[in-house]
């Protein structure tokens, strides 16, 4: 008997295992063979030429192919967090870093412009998203498009979103000006330190990292206002961000450590909910929270900067960064100029996806998520920096 099976779900896969009963007392007795056919189709958005790399090795190439074997696999009609989960909007973590690999290696927008649209819109009824930090990411990524393609249109179409953004986000500010407040701290990397995962931490672990990135995004606001001539604004903006950088270096930074601390136990009124776990009393000083500061200058010229870099890159502060948060890594790299000392040495990680494909984490979580083609972008943006 013959039989067809086609399913319509997009995958990403390696290798497909099909196991076959030869037969069993339901075969017909005049079967005297079975043939079976295997085929996939592939599918994704129209790309164009790949730019090439600036650097001549064969290693770097490698990753490079593998980067952007994956990204193609999100990039549909709209963009995918990866073709197995298919989260088809808010995941802006993803979003960006997918917008910019596509203008650095297809000199592409058009996704990146209909990411802002839809979430615009999705900002603008419900003023909020289920991932807090993301809020951020959409100011920085409209920004970063707005380089990129001077549609300035767009942008001015959504500057009122971009205010719901900043007050609710002024709104989460506490007695010492850290956002101390939010809701929660959803989410700033897949990292777990002891029972407490960074995922949504509690606000001691959260503070730093989320008022470093509303520091970033914060500048991002004001070069936006600038651009289309909204000086008040720029002003406002500008003020604020300067109220954070002051409050970030007085409250966390530890002196004797020399790190900055994730946040201050206790100073949270905030009660806990399922998304914001109680604070667990702990100082706790890991890797993300001066990962994220570095990404975008807070640190002053005697805390030393390159320095800080510098330890967290030899793995000396606790929890390596997930493949998502080496993006603020390498913006923090490329920030501090130190792409020819540490950049290979930091891209060559992708190795281990070499053979098995590009992961949502190192180890775990779905194959060929969006933000892991980061290298993509950076060896291009850093050039022949890296070698």
């Amino acid at each position: 008997t013959g039989g067809e099976f086609r399913t319509v779900q997009m995958y990403a896969f390696r290798y497909v295992r099909l196991t076959v009963t030869p037969s069993d007392f339901l075969t017909p007795d005049n079967a005297e063979s079975i043939q079976l056919r295997f085929s996939a189709y592939e599918r994704h958005f129209p790309v164009g030429k790949i730019s090439s790399l600036p650097q001549k090795s064969s290693n770097l190439s490698k990753i490079d192919d593998i980067c952007i074997r994956n990204l193609i696999l999100c990039m549909q009609r709209l963009h995918l967090d990866s073709p197995v989960h298919q989260e088809g909007l808010g995941c802006i973590g993803d979003y960006r870093i997918a917008a910019l690999i596509e203008y650095e290696v297809f000199r592409e927008t058009r996704l990146a412009k209909a990411d802002i649209i839809r979430i615009g819109f999705l900002l603008r009824q419900q003023k909020r998203l289920f991932h807090t930090a993301y809020e951020l990411c959409f100011v920085l990524m409209l920004r970063e498009y707005m380089s990129f393609s001077g549609d300035y249109k767009t942008v001015h179409e959504f500057y009122d979103v971009l205010q719901v953004i900043f007050h609710r986000f002024k709104g989460f500010t506490g007695t010492t000006g850290l956002l101390s407040e939010a809701d929660n701290y959803l989410f700033i990397d897949w990292k777990c330190d002891g029972g407490y995962t960074y995922h949504h931490p509690s606000a001691s672990r959260g503070t730093g990292a989320l008022s470093a990135l509303w520091y970033g995004a914060l500048n991002a606001l004001a070069d936006i206002a600038g651009t289309l001539d909204h000086a008040p604004d720029v002003e406002m903006f500008t003020r604020e961000a300067e109220q954070v950088r002051q409050a970030f270096n007085h409250e966390l930074w530890d002196a004797e450590s020399e790190v900055y601390f994730d946040g201050i136990p206790g100073l949270s009124q905030r009660q806990p909910n399922g998304l914001l776990p109680a604070d667990d009393n702990v100082y706790s000083a890991v890797s993300l929270t001066s990962i994220m500061a570095l990404a975008y200058g807070l640190p002053e010229i005697e805390q030393q900067p390159v320095k800080l870099l510098e330890r967290i890159i030899r793995g000396e502060l606790p929890l390596r960064p997930s493949v998502y948060y080496m993006e603020y890594l390498f913006e923090a790299v490329d920030r501090y100029g130190l792409w020819d000392k540490y950049g290979k040495k930091l891209i060559l990680q992708w190795q281990v996806f070499e053979k098995t494909g590009i992961r949502e984490g190192w180890r775990a979580g779905d194959y060929s998520h969006a933000w892991g083609s980061s290298p993509a972008y950076w060896m291009r943006r850093a050039g022949c920096k890296i070698r």
